[in-house]
Parts: structure tokens; sequence; C-alpha cells
């Protein structure tokens, strides 16, 4: 297959699923070409070229000198200004930000084209062509700056009127809550549908740059009240570039935790590893860039719960509980009445149920204590695996397209309460009480026994 049919291939696919997208993740370059009295040179031939994969494109200024440049990739720039009767110009390190509109008027010295007039240095950074206020962070600040978990929204407090509460993923934009804002992945939202949670976070090693719109947001925006996080991932260059990072965390310098008395120290492992890798597919016109990111943690957590003391599995609550017989319910006038047992102690046979259930407890390991009397430390896991590969592909002077997959996988075991998987993760500890309450069911007619009838464990009203 020859690289011909190759691009053509691959532009195919992404413009089948990459529309839409570009009016709100690419940048624009406008601006007016004038000479030495500041009028406009008209029919002036422009060319720009993007510094990393050396795609060109070209336009023609109108009548008044006025040009534009819209749908162009984050990046560095450079125009090349080509007129009869004056010298070339070149102005080099045009940089060009997501979602912002970049002003470049340039002024021709006369002379011949011959003659060449070489500009170097980037435009002021004022934006006069629109008036939405907003923030970008580029690519060296995103992977240079130091980030527990890795995750870029931290890097929204850059801007100014941004809050990230502690304990908190997402930030609040200018006072607002952090469900009302919008986030964008090279144009495409990446919230689900319950409103302001967010699917992933994009690794930081394949963000481009990344703008926060927090005032005078443009109407191509919609669906948020707040302000807008949009992001532009990596895309491949004329040049191979590879990378490789890895960040370990290890427990062996922890603290013991204060409530695990007993047992070894609990783990803390963390490795969060992963790599990029950009080349060109075919040189000047197609070309391709991947990462990948692993978690793998490991994280020691102590569970304390409250299980059946030894005297309570032989159905002593002497001191505990009233304990009633619920063989001996009789109906007195509107309520139904159980008697004691004697010293709280339950007399009768226990239900085969009931002994399978008391079973499945271990043995406490506090035996003094009848509440949080028992200490179980494991193993808090989650593992997550992400990747990206993105094509970006150019034919001509004027198609551009890119198309990009992301896969997001993790796997999380939380530590368990009791060793065979169960337990309360949340809530109340685990008690008597309320381990046996949630299998019995109510009294059936006097004289009749429901399934745990001849344990009495549960305790019950007069």
């Amino acid at each position: 297959m020859t690289p011909r049919n190759v691009l053509w291939i691959a532009l195919w696919l992404v413009l089948s699923g990459g529309k839409g997208a570009s009016a709100q993740i690419a940048g624009e370059l406008t601006g007016r070409i004038l000479d030495s009295s500041g009028a406009g040179v008209p029919n002036a031939q422009i060319e720009l070229t993007e510094s990393s994969t050396d795609l060109r494109q070209t336009t023609v200024t109108t009548s008044s000198g006025d040009y534009i440049f819209i749908n162009l990739s984050p990046g560095t720039y450079q125009i090349d200004v080509t007129a009869t009767g004056f010298q070339h110009l070149t102005h080099t390190g045009i940089t060009v930000m997501t979602g912002k509109t970049v002003t470049a008027d340039l002024i021709l010295t006369p002379g011949t084209d011959q003659q060449t007039v070489t500009v170097t240095g980037d435009l002021p950074l004022l934006q006069s062509a629109t008036s939405n206020i907003q923030t970008n962070i580029s690519h060296p600040v995103v992977v240079a700056m130091p980030l527990n978990t890795r995750n870029f929204v931290q890097l929204t407090t850059l801007a100014p009127g941004i809050e990230l509460p502690p304990g908190t993923q997402l930030p609040r934009i200018n006072g607002g809550r952090p469900r009302t804002n919008e986030y964008l992945y090279d144009g495409i939202s990446a919230l689900q549908p319950e409103p302001g949670q967010v699917a992933f976070f994009p690794i930081l090693d394949g963000i481009q740059e990344f703008t926060i719109e927090a005032n005078n947001v443009p109407a191509e925006f919609g669906r948020f009240n707040g302000g807008v996080v949009n992001v532009s991932t990596r895309s491949g260059t004329n040049a191979v570039h590879a990378s490789l990072f890895e960040f370990l965390r290890n427990g062996q310098l922890n603290a013991r935790n204060y409530f695990a008395t007993t047992g070894s120290k609990p783990e803390y492992r963390r490795n969060l590893y992963g790599g990029t890798l950009s080349l060109p597919i075919v040189h000047n016109r197609l070309f391709f860039f991947g990462d990948f990111q692993g978690v793998r943690q490991l994280i020691g957590v102590t569970r304390i719960s409250t299980i059946p003391t030894l005297n309570e599995r032989q159905g002593i609550f002497t001191g505990v509980s009233k304990i009633y017989n619920p063989a001996t319910t009789t109906l007195v006038g509107s309520a139904y009445v159980r008697q004691e047992f004697p010293s709280d102690t339950i007399n009768t046979p226990l239900d085969p149920a009931a002994k399978a259930l008391l079973a499945r407890f271990p043995t406490p390991t506090n035996l003094t204590a009848s509440a949080n009397n028992y200490t179980r430390t494991a193993n808090d896991a989650d593992h997550q695996s992400q990747f990206d590969v993105r094509i970006d592909g150019a034919f001509r002077s004027s198609d551009r397209a890119f198309g990009r997959y992301t896969f997001y996988n993790e796997v999380e075991q939380p530590v368990t309460p009791l060793p065979d998987g169960s337990g309360l993760l949340s809530g109340s500890v685990l008690g008597t009480t309320s381990s046996i309450v949630s299998i019995t069911r109510p009294p059936q007619q006097p004289g009749r026994s429901d399934s745990l009838g001849r344990t009495g464990v549960t305790p019950q009203r007069k």
C-alpha cells in the first residue's frame, strides 16, 4: 500500500468521527498586513507553517489587508508574507493556544522579495479580538508541577478565582458549584449523565495544554452554568519522541496505625508508571501519538467492627440486653407480648440458620470488649490502566483532521470488615443486634414460630 493510500484511509477514518469539535479546541490567527504608512496591503500571499509538523496552509489578504487562519492546533507557528514591492517578511515563534484568537498585525518594508526581514518572538499576550477571560496552562507547566495522583484538575487553581476545596476532585470557578462546570477533552464533553461527574481524567503527559474559561465564555460553549475546562491532547510530530516515567510510594517508613495494635504494619505501595511515543507515519502528512499509564496500588486499611462475643454465641446476654422468647408470644389486648428468658440467657436450642450465620463470624480479637471487638488489617487494591492513540493527518493545504481513541479501566477491591468479604463498608459498625435483625422476619400468629423463632436473639418490646 502506497503512502498516499495510507493517508487517504487515515483521513477518512478521522473525518468520519472527528466533526464538530474544532470550534471549541482550535485556535485562530488573524490580523492585518500593513505598509509603513499604516495602510492595508491587498493580495499579499501569506503562508502559515506549524513548527513541529511542518504543515503549511496559505491565504491571501483582502482589499483592506485582513487575513485569518482558523481551526489551528495549539502550538508554535511561523508566518511568511510576500507582496509585490515589499521585502519578504518572516515572523517566527507565534504561539496559538486552545480556544484563543491571536492577533498579528505585520508591517512590511518597501523593497524586493529577494530581501527578507525576519522577526523572532511571540506576540503580545493581550487578547483584543474576543472578550472572554481565560487562563492557559501549557504542557511544560503540566508535566513539571508536582502533583499527588497526577490529576491535572489540581492545576486549575493556577487561574484566578479558582478554588479546589480540600478532599475534593472538582474545582469551584468564581464561587460556583463544582457540578456546574463543563469539561472538554478535544472538544468532546467528558461529563457522565449525572451532572458534574467527570468520566475520567487524561494522562498528564498526553496533555498539550488546557484552558480555563472563567468569564464571558463564548456562545459556542454550552450545557453548563459555571466555567469551562478545555483540554487539548498532544499530537505527533515530524520528529520521533519517547518518554518513560514511574512514580513510586512505599510504606516502609510509614508509622503504624494507632488502632492496628496487632499484626504487621499495614502496607502502602503505589506504582504509577507509563510512557509516551510520538512519530511521523508519513513525513509532513500523517502523525501518530500514543500514551499509556498504569496504577498498581495496595494500601493497608484497618477495619474495626463489632461481632458477637463468645458468650453471645452461646446465647448468654446477661447484662447486655433483655432477651425474650418468641415461642411464648401471646396476644394481650392489641399487642403481642413475650416472656423474658431467665437471666437473659437463651435456654432453648438455636435455630440451624442462626448457627450457620454465627459460624461465619471470626473470633473476636478483643475478648474483653462487647463492642468494637474485632480488628482486621488487609490491603485495599486499586488497579487502573488507560491509554490514548491519536492520529493527525493533512492533505493539501486546507484539509486537516485527527482522530483519538481513549481506553480507561479501573478495578478496585476494598477491604471488607470480615475475612469472607462481608460486613459494612460505611455507616455504623457491625453489631450483634444489627447483624441478626437483618435476617429476622416479623412474628407470625400466636403459637407459631418465625424462621429464627428458637433463637430469641432479637430484642422485642413487651
